[in-house]
């Protein structure tokens, strides 16, 4: 447990939630007082669970039940005002977003034809939520979409069209409220990376296979921006079966490194960015189903 700041650091552990099977699907979010909000499934319907920690215990509440037999990968941002927007996907095609304003939650349908699988939201400096999510379609959904909300509806628009992409999106709005989106397109081997900064999409290729085939990254990506503006983008290569690191700039170079190859290894992984810009990525090890952490010149 020590960190690079010198100091033997001891986690502290305590339940959340005692509901049955709880702790599925979960995203976690700190407020501007400290409160800690995990919003996470429990039991064999997959209800969703509110919990907040506030400083001296933990509470929890129910918000709802799925929309199928299971939903998957929640993902949260926190607004600020301290409120809490959510997105996931359910096996019936679903797309959903939940919205938490402090007291009460609200939820809302953004697609009926969407791939269950990975989604991402971010909000806009008007704290409105967009969401990212492969259309309905083959392995990797028919191509990825965006919701974006505009205080009344969702309006949609299609980012990149075409069979087996989309999937594994995560999103990014920058200070500007230009829209970053990294994905998969696994019909072409590529990891994907979107940008609005135009007034259009112009789409980028980060990393890929060459031939096409020979590599599928991309999947489960995580990205984060730092204080350059220059991407960091997390990303598990299903062939290869290794996590792979792409970082770069739109209209810019990329490079890509392998971060770890010790077997099947680099599901789900995790990535933040710290002040000196070095990354810092978390991920599942299916060798050992252990939790790695994986970080790049440690500057402090």
């Amino acid at each position: 447990n020590t960190t690079y700041d010198g100091i033997n650091h001891q986690w502290s552990k305590s339940t959340a939630n005692y509901a049955d099977q709880s702790g599925q699907e979960n995203a976690i979010a700190v407020d501007s007082n400290g409160h800690i909000h995990i919003v996470s499934a429990a039991g064999d319907n997959y209800d969703f669970i509110h919990s907040v920690y506030d400083g001296v215990s933990w509470s929890a509440n129910s918000i709802k039940g799925c929309e199928g037999t299971y939903c998957w990968d929640t993902h949260m941002v926190i607004d600020d005002n301290d409120h809490l927007h959510v997105a996931y996907s359910s096996n019936y095609n679903y797309i959903i977003y939940m919205n938490f304003n402090g007291t009460a939650w609200t939820w809302s349908q953004v697609s009926s034809s969407g791939k269950v699988g990975p989604v991402g939201i971010a909000v806009d400096s008007n704290n409105l939520p967009h969401v990212s999510y492969a259309a309905s379609g083959s392995y990797c959904g028919g191509g990825l979409k965006l919701a974006s909300f505009d205080g009344v509806n969702w309006n949609h628009q299609n980012v990149d069209y075409g069979s087996n992409r989309g999937c594994s999106s995560a999103m990014i709005i920058d200070d500007n409220d230009n829209i970053n989106i990294a994905y998969q397109n696994r019909d072409d081997s590529k990891l994907k990376f979107a940008t609005d900064k135009s007034g259009s999409w112009i789409k980028y290729s980060p990393d890929f296979g060459n031939p096409a085939s020979s590599l599928y990254p991309g999947y489960y990506s995580s990205m984060a921006m730092d204080s350059q503006g220059q991407f960091h983008i997390a990303h598990y290569d299903s062939k290869e079966e290794d996590l792979r690191y792409s970082t770069g700039v739109p209209n810019g170079q990329w490079t890509t490194t392998i971060v770890d190859s010790g077997g099947n290894t680099g599901r789900n992984p995790a990535i933040a960015v710290d002040a000196a810009g070095d990354p810092h990525i978390v991920y599942e090890t299916w060798s050992g189903f252990d939790l790695k952490y994986a970080t790049l010149n440690p500057s402090s």
